[in-house]
């Protein structure tokens, strides 16, 4: 298992990507946790499927591990020739986990991070930032969830952008164009 702990120089998605191509011929995987230290760590994990070419799947024994001893923020694979796009089959496999999940493509070189329904976020107060993760694009996702609106399908990948005017345009147009408009007559007639 390669750690890559607190605020390393590279980014989480920096060290999946360098994770990944580590292997690149089978689906890496990984986690991404906050440990009891509050640190940020990007875990790499083995896969133990048995067509690493196509499919993996994490240890159920490492999997509760980090699970009790830690917080799990996301967990990573990696498609090797296929876009970044969450399959059907990883699409119900993290609502199952009820966990954010990123994906990172060999063949392009992209990646994405997807956030299922089931995912039930950290209180919005005492978070750690943590790219992608707890930003200020997460912090109105899971406010608006916490008002019972579920947001998460608004945008397909929740990697915004780093130019905070450019993720402030994203976070708008998806608000606005998900959203209904309420004038100030509507207000006043209640």
């Amino acid at each position: 298992m390669v750690v890559f702990r607190g605020q390393s120089p590279l980014g989480i998605k920096s060290q999946i990507e360098r994770i990944c191509l580590t292997r690149p011929q089978e689906e890496s995987c990984g986690f991404v946790i906050l440990d009891n230290n509050r640190q940020v760590k990007v875990l790499d994990c083995v896969n133990t499927h048995s067509i690493k070419e196509k499919y993996f799947r994490i240890d159920p024994d490492e999997y509760l591990y980090f699970k009790i001893n830690s917080t799990i923020l996301a967990i990573f694979h990696s498609h090797v020739n296929e876009p970044e796009r969450p399959s059907e089959y990883d699409k119900d496999m993290f609502e199952e986990l009820c966990v954010p999940y990123y994906i990172y493509s060999v063949k392009t070189g992209k990646m994405s991070l997807s956030i299922p329904d089931s995912y039930i976020p950290d209180s919005l107060l005492g978070r750690v930032y943590v790219e992608d993760i707890y930003q200020c694009s997460s912090l109105v996702r899971d406010y608006l969830y916490e008002q019972g609106i579920n947001s998460r399908k608004w945008i397909e990948n929740w990697i915004v952008p780093s130019d905070y005017k450019e993720a402030n345009k994203l976070i708008i147009k998806a608000i606005k164009g998900n959203c209904m408009e309420v004038s100030q007559r509507d207000i006043a007639e209640g």
